[in-house]
């Protein structure tokens, strides 16, 4: 008996499901087209930590804030101090603990205001930045209320694994898949920075609705510093016509660094004329990477310059020639376009998110995760001014369809529709 009602269980959802098939088309489009959306936000960092996610959450934020939409944004507390808009659009859950390896603050998931701001917030749609912890938060608060979820993908989770604390790679990043399938199949939508990464999540046997919509940009950050004070900053690192390189990351093992310092020795092998890169960015690995770099002779080459604000970020890249990259555990590698939109042409290692965005021999070079290649495509450009010159206009020209008020407009769009497409599906 238990056996037959089981089956007669399933056999009424799919039923059910059969029903609603096409949407309620008797819903008005238009009223939601024009109604502002009150929109709550779930994320596992946030500013003041300085990172791809939080920088393109907090721009989405502001693009949407222009546009005249509410947005709530429910992030982990940090230790530094930081001036939050004092509307209360930016809840803080307090530290449960801090990640040891990832040195993340954990956010306390049991923190009652959580639930009590979100209902306050009045939502009509949850847009989450991670398929675990907070964003599972988000997504049980969204479930519950009977609120549509849009999943930004933003990080390939797979490349992470070595910060859990047990053996077995194969196992952890079989796991990793499995959580970014689940997660991502209870979603109404998920955005994707590129389309490699679309790709991926159709491979995994995501099903859900998928769109293709990248990180915008701060255009304001590169207008506010004149060309005066673009050219002190270079000259304080660079002697006349001297190169000067840059490279922007997070310094932890999943990002290449020990590839790039190593390719950048040989390029000094390679070329007669002195350059200078600065490799702007903190974390974990940052005191061994200076080691390294001085045992190689680059004490004098390389400047770590630590973490810096977005709009010092965007002078340096006004100031360099060119931006190096080695990471291959990127979505989109939001730098690149970044650094595209100060003119600074791309060498990077071939790799999915990278391949999206830097367009061989256009806006910079892609190469095959070879030290010696990478060295060889660096030395060329810096050895063919013309050349470089060519790729930085159209990298500039290529980084203008990123602007921060273009991405949060294509991304209203795909709230609107989800919303539309759960009214219609609820009536």
């Amino acid at each position: 008996m238990s056996i037959i009602s089981l089956v007669a269980l399933k056999l009424y959802s799919l039923i059910l499901r059969h029903e609603h098939l096409y949407r309620d088309f008797s819903v008005d489009e238009q009223t939601y087209s024009r109604k502002p959306l009150r929109v709550a936000m779930f994320t596992n960092n946030y500013l003041p930590f300085l990172g791809g996610v939080p920088l393109s959450i907090n721009r989405l934020y502001r693009g949407l804030l222009r546009l005249g939409q509410r947005v709530t944004i429910f992030a982990p507390t940090y230790p530094e101090p930081w001036l939050d808009p004092e509307d209360g659009s930016v809840v803080r859950c307090p530290k449960l603990f801090k990640a040891r390896l990832a040195g993340f603050p954990v956010a306390n998931v049991f923190f009652r205001t959580i639930k009590t701001a979100f209902k306050a917030s009045a939502s009509d749609l949850v847009h989450v930045h991670h398929p675990f912890w907070l964003g599972k938060k988000g997504l049980r608060l969204a479930k519950k209320q009977g609120l549509p979820v849009v999943f930004t993908y933003h990080t390939r989770l797979e490349r992470y694994t070595h910060y859990l604390p047990f053996p077995g790679t194969a196992l952890k990043n079989l796991a990793a898949h499995l959580l970014i399938k689940r997660f991502a199949n209870r979603c109404e939508a998920i955005i994707t920075p590129t389309p490699s990464t679309e790709e991926y999540l159709r491979n995994l046997g995501v099903s859900a609705l998928i769109e293709t919509i990248p990180t915008g940009i701060a255009m304001e950050d590169y207008r506010c510093w004149t060309p005066e004070q673009v050219q002190e900053l270079r000259g304080r690192h660079a002697a006349g016509e001297d190169p000067l390189l840059i490279s922007v990351s997070r310094m932890a093992k999943e990002k290449n660094l020990d590839f790039l310092i190593d390719g950048l020795a040989k390029v000094k092998e390679l070329i007669p004329t002195p350059f200078t890169c600065l490799l702007v960015g903190d974390g974990p690995e940052k005191a061994r990477l200076e080691e390294k770099a001085a045992a190689l002779g680059l004490s004098d080459t390389l400047v770590f310059t630590g973490n810096m604000p977005p709009q010092d970020v965007a002078r340096c890249y006004l100031a360099a020639d060119l931006f190096v990259f080695a990471s291959t555990s990127e979505t989109q590698g939001m730098v690149l376009v970044e650094a595209m939109a100060g003119g600074c042409p791309v060498v990077a290692v071939r790799a999915s998110g990278v391949y999206d965005v830097v367009k061989d021999d256009y806006n910079g070079l892609l190469v095959a995760q070879s030290t010696a290649s990478w060295s060889k495509a660096v030395a060329a450009l810096l050895s063919d001014r013309r050349r470089l010159s060519v790729l930085s206009e159209n990298s500039r020209i290529f980084a203008d369809d990123y602007s921060e008020e273009k991405i949060a407009k294509k991304v209203l769009r795909l709230y609107r529709r989800v919303v539309v497409l759960g009214k219609s599906n609820n009536m």
